[in-house]
Parts: C-alpha cells; structure tokens; sequence
C-alpha cells in the first residue's frame, strides 16, 4: 500500500514540475533548441552581404519602473461607517510626492485630522488615517478611475470602536 501511495505522489509530482520540460522537448526536439536557434541566426541583409555588428544591442533591456498615477487634488464623497451604522460626508486634500501620500481629511459627525500613505503603480494604496485622541484607522484603497477612489478600513487603538470596520468612496472634484 506505502508503494502505490509513494508511486502515486512521485507520478503526480513528477507531471505537475515536468510537464514544462516535456512540451520543450516535444515543441523544440530537445530542451536547448529555442537558445541555440537564436544564436544561430545569420545577420544577413537580404543583399547577400552580412550586416555589421552595430544593428543588434548586446546591451540588456533596461525594466522602467511605472510610475503611480496622480491622485493628487480635492476629494469627497461618503464614509459608510458598520460600527456606528451612519454614513458621513467627507472630504480630504491629497497631497502627493513620487509613491507617498499625505494630507488633512475629515468626515463630518465622524472625525478625522490628518492621513498618510503610498500609492504603487497600479493604484493600490495603503493609509494610515489620524482620528482625535490617538485612534486610527488603517485603510486599503483602490484608485478605480481617475477620478474615483475605493476603501475600506479597520479602526486601531481606539477605545469604543476596537474591531470597527467602514468603507468610504472618494470622487476628484
């Protein structure tokens, strides 16, 4: 029984990590065809003269990191807050620098001073949003438009609201 079951793995291991090389094999004829092939090509210009070296860059791609978008400006919109149950009008000034992120916010009924944060290249955004007397909340956004921001956030350090848990949207005015 050990032995089928031993079988058994080594079997579905062996086609779930070699099925890459197997469909090398069979596409190419043998696993380093596709380097060889690309070695081998002729630089021939058509004229039957071979062109000089200077038409093909040994130098490697250089990776472009992406900046972020800009989301730099005035926003409002509404925080839907689950632990008090209320949805409060709120407005915010983003500043911005490169990837980090930072301004005044404030949600009124609600609360709210200051915010930092950062922003990848793909609109993903983590902050970490200031409330009076030490408490705050950590929230995730995303930027679905230009002009349109998705959130969610959990309160922390916050007498009364620990575990608390909301949603805001942000428009760009």
């Amino acid at each position: 029984m050990v032995r089928k079951i031993s079988l058994a793995i080594v079997t579905t291991l062996l086609a779930i990590f070699g099925i890459g090389h197997v469909r090398a094999l069979v596409t190419h004829g043998n696993f380093a065809c596709a380097a060889v092939a690309a070695q081998d090509t002729s630089d021939d210009d058509g004229n039957g003269d071979s062109a000089t070296g200077d038409d093909t860059s040994t130098e490697p791609e250089k990776k472009t990191k992406t900046p972020p978008p800009s989301v730099a400006g005035v926003w409002d919109g509404a925080l839907d807050d689950n632990g008090t149950g209320g949805s409060y009008p709120m407005e915010m000034e983003i500043k911005q620098k490169g990837k980090k992120l930072s301004g005044p916010w404030d949600a009124s009924g609600f609360g709210g001073t200051t915010f930092t944060g950062s922003i990848n290249s793909s609109g993903v955004m983590t902050w970490d949003m200031k409330l009076s007397g030490g408490c705050h909340l950590a929230a995730a956004l995303m930027l679905i438009e230009p002009d349109e921001i998705s959130a969610m956030y959990k309160a922390k350090e916050c007498k009364g609201l620990k575990g608390d848990t909301g949603t805001f949207y942000l428009f760009l005015q």
